[in-house]
């Protein structure tokens, strides 16, 4: 039952948050940090070898680089989705986006939450009185794992990044 009521004060707040913000700007701001490290994995080392080229990098520098680029890209995302969330205001589809952004921000917070549950049971942290009781538990706990099965067989190259030990599965 304690399961049960963090779970659906978490989902409460994600609707709330994504209802608020709408689903342009969630499902972009999700894009945002994913994209952002992908640019910053890419692009700091080629920023890094023309510094290199300048003069002596400090340590410190390769971080920086590496975090400027990350904000500046989720910046600019940030932006685009701050004005396409504008022009759908205007046009009267305000509503639309902000119900799509509830329903978003809920699903990508069960998603993350049936990681938590998935990782926190691996170490044994969840006792079994808790999970017994729970009704939440049931339908929660296979979330991860069967997404993760099903996005190893869409990416095959990122099949073990996503295979859990079989007792998980």
């Amino acid at each position: 039952m304690l399961l049960d009521i963090i779970i659906l004060i978490a989902l409460a707040l994600a609707g709330y948050k994504g209802f608020k913000r709408g689903l342009v700007v969630s499902a972009l701001s999700f894009l945002a940090i994913f994209i952002g490290l992908l640019a910053a994995f890419k692009i700091s080392s080629t920023v890094i070898e023309y510094v290199e080229n300048e003069k002596e990098p400090a340590q410190w520098y390769h971080i920086a680089i590496f975090f400027l680029i990350l904000i500046g890209v989720i910046l600019l995302i940030h932006l685009i989705a701050r004005a396409v969330r504008g022009t759908l205001r205007l046009v009267q589809l305000g509503l639309l986006d902000s119900i799509g952004g509830a329903i978003f921000q809920v699903a990508l917070n069960l998603f993350v939450l049936s990681f938590f549950i998935l990782y926190v049971n691996m170490l044994g942290f969840l006792p079994e009185e808790l999970k017994s009781t729970s009704i939440t538990y049931r339908y929660l706990s296979p979330l991860a794992p069967n997404t993760l099965s099903f996005l190893g067989k869409i990416f095959p190259i990122l099949k073990d990044v996503f295979e859990l030990p079989k007792k998980y599965q």
